[in-house]
């Protein structure tokens, strides 16, 4: 920034004491204007503090964003739409994204579709079952099946 903002070139160029107040006063300017968009680029601390407690409780079937409101003592849509502006997904589609995530490392592992369920937030494997072909394109059992294919040729 101090390189493109070049203080001491615009200086010289100054010819009056004028010019000097024009050229202080625009360089002023220029830095006003970049920390308003640092400031406006600059993610919240609560923003990393909903993304800990999620990978912390995501295994919680009742975790939601009022919950999480509540912790932060926070008013629920506006945590819900400024969560959205900074991450590009919602409070829930985060759940959903870490709860999917530990799945497949559960599924690897070899857990059935139904232990992985209750054991990462989910009531059923009906819910994980349309939740992780949401976000994966396939079902669950697929994704086993798939890995569990990869693994006998590597064999």
């Amino acid at each position: 920034f101090y390189k493109r903002l070049n203080p001491m070139q615009r200086m010289l160029k100054a010819n009056s004491i004028d010019s000097v107040r024009d050229i202080i006063n625009d360089i002023f300017k220029d830095i006003e204007e970049e920390a308003k968009e640092l400031i406006k680029n600059e993610r919240p601390r609560w923003i990393q503090e909903i993304m800990d407690f999620i990978d912390v409780n995501y295994n919680d079937p009742n975790l939601n964003v009022s919950i999480l409101a509540d912790k932060l003592n926070m008013n629920l849509s506006y945590i819900g739409r400024t969560f959205k502006n900074y991450t590009g997904y919602g409070i829930i589609d985060m759940i959903h994204i870490r709860r999917v995530e530990e799945c497949k490392k559960r599924l690897i592992l070899g857990e059935s579709v139904r232990e992985v369920a209750e054991s990462i937030g989910y009531l059923d494997s009906k819910s994980l079952i349309r939740i992780f072909k949401k976000y994966e394109g396939i079902t669950p059992g697929q994704f086993k099946n798939s890995c569990e294919s990869e693994i006998i040729k590597l064999a």
